[in-house]
């Protein structure tokens, strides 16, 4: 299928935006892509819930290993276990990590990323 310039630099331009490129009725055309389902939404968010799992434990360990507690960050990791047991899962928000300054800059900026 053949298209014009314009037409495929206007195409590339809304695909670089996020866009999908698609035909309809014969006729090529860019568009949001489709919203994920519950059963895709439930594993995008199982598995960012795994990766926060993941620095949390990083984080107690850490705390433990230097003669500290780390109790808020162990509730933290028992909100997040129980996260899929939340009434309206998987459109959810994921709860608000502890900021006591106990968690390195690396992994506070991978949480940070794991929460937008």
């Amino acid at each position: 299928m053949e298209i014009a310039d314009q037409q495929y630099a206007t195409l590339l331009a809304d695909q670089s935006k996020g866009k999908v490129i698609d035909v309809v009725k014969g006729v090529v055309v860019s568009q949001d892509p489709p919203s994920p389902t519950d059963e895709e939404m439930a594993a995008i968010m199982r598995a960012r819930r795994n990766e926060l799992l993941t620095i949390t434990d990083r984080v107690i360990n850490a705390a433990e290993d230097a003669g500290g507690t780390a109790t808020a960050w162990r509730q933290w990791r028992v909100t997040l276990r129980n996260l899929p047991t939340v009434s309206g899962w998987p459109n959810v928000s994921m709860p608000k990590p502890p900021t006591d300054g106990s968690a390195s800059t690396s992994d506070q900026t991978a949480i940070t990323v794991l929460l937008s």
